[in-house]
């Protein structure tokens, strides 16, 4: 309706000003007329009296007419598709935000799970038990006892004549902590190598559960949050051949534990973070061949994650240069070393007290009398077996202490 009116209301004003100009250009004529007409004395008609007809001048102003309605009409049309365009582009920007929520979300979501199975699959350790007591589940932190790791001291030459044990120098012993850090100082691979319940994957399991500690990663040696990725390397697939791509046997291990996290999940992780890549048992893989096989997918596994570290374990006897077993990338090869008496003791009270600290008083209750209590009596019962051990007559079973599985 607005168009119409604009349109009349520019006919009104082109119609008045044509008129206008015809008014004065009729009254000029005429005034022409009437002095030629005085000097010939003839008489003139009055030409101002006569003006053109409505359609005369609605002739001449419809072109403009014609042409102001062509522009607003091209003004409207530009102004309608600004905005169908400003909208389009709106609801495409709120779309891609709303996708690219759900995907942050989505990632949040998978890794929060991811870390939650983690915690629950290797934050605790079992407890082996006695004819007194159970077979129970315990948090790892609450009897793990920092071992004694020597980058130079190989298990094996204890077999070799004149070395029966390991050396006790001090200088030769890292911690857990300081062998990481002296590892990737120079290496991405870390190769542990320990005897059978020597601790290794009690080890692993250490490192990822420190990993997903608040500012555990500083101990770790690592400068900013690094998210650790466990796999059993026995657990490979296929079982047989060259195993798939880590970031494929990452989301098998999922799978197994009931989560929904795509192989591009885990691949992400390992390309565009930091990750601790902890794979545990080359020994556990029974064929020497297919051991071979896992060896070189190490190596070019480790070769083609360029923000990923590794830590691989394994016993010395699984781990035999005669037998082709051999890692090819360059690595540090550490070796973890048998509980020393200081060892035992503590090992022996953390293992006693977290026993003890399950159990509750007549009452059902834990309460703070009756909690020291109990620690009061893990403390005396891991005394006495220390002092049993260090009887010259249980020698023997001296040297079976110093191996943690054994010592439970």
């Amino acid at each position: 309706m607005h168009k119409f009116m604009m349109a009349f209301l520019l006919l009104r004003l082109l119609g008045a000003n044509v008129f206008a100009q015809q008014q004065t250009a009729q009254q000029d004529s005429a005034h022409s007329v009437q002095a030629e007409s005085q000097q010939s004395k003839i008489p003139t008609p009055n030409l101002a009296e006569s003006p053109q007809s409505f359609f005369d001048i609605l002739k001449e102003v419809l072109p403009y007419v014609g042409l102001v309605g062509f522009l607003f009409g091209a003004y409207q049309f530009f102004l309608r598709k600004k905005i169908t365009e400003d909208k389009t582009t709106a609801e495409l920007t709120a779309t891609e935000k709303f996708k690219q929520k759900q995907k942050e979300e989505k990632k949040q979501t998978a890794e929060a799970q991811y870390i939650h199975t983690l915690k629950n699959e290797l934050g605790t350790v079992k407890i082996l038990g006695s004819a007194d007591i159970d077979s129970i589940p315990v948090h790892l932190l609450d009897t793990f006892v920092s071992l004694d790791i020597s980058p130079t001291w190989r298990g094996e030459d204890r077999f070799k004549p004149g070395k029966t044990h390991a050396p006790e120098i001090e200088e030769h012993n890292l911690t857990q902590e300081n062998i990481l850090q002296r590892a990737f100082r120079d290496f991405k691979v870390l190769l542990l190598v320990g005897d059978p319940g020597s601790g290794k994957t009690t080890l692993m399991k250490y490192f990822v559960i420190t990993c997903l500690q608040k500012n555990g990663f500083k101990r770790l040696g690592f400068t900013k949050p690094v998210l650790p990725l466990f796999l059993s390397l026995r657990d490979l697939e296929p079982a047989t051949g060259r195993p798939e791509a880590l970031h494929k046997n990452l989301a098998y291990w999922a799978d197994k534990h009931g989560l929904e996290i795509s192989p591009d999940e885990f691949y992400n992780w390992l390309h565009n973070r930091e990750t601790l890549v902890l794979l545990d048992g080359l020994d556990e893989i029974s064929d020497v061949k297919r051991r071979q096989e896992v060896c070189d997918w190490i190596d070019k596994t480790s070769a083609a994650i360029k923000p990923a570290r590794f830590v691989v374990t394994s016993r010395w006897t699984g781990y035999r240069k005669a037998d082709g077993i051999e890692l090819g990338c360059n690595h540090l090869r550490a070796d973890l070393k048998d509980f020393s008496p200081k060892q035992q003791q503590e090992f022996l009270t953390k293992w006693f007290r977290a026993v003890f600290a399950r159990e509750t008083d007549g009452d059902g209750e834990r309460t703070k009398i009756w909690l020291d209590k109990q620690k009061r009596l893990a403390d005396t019962k891991a005394a006495a077996i220390k002092n049993y051990l260090a009887d010259e007559k249980n020698k023997g079973l001296q040297q079976m202490a110093a191996v943690p599985m054994l010592l439970q």
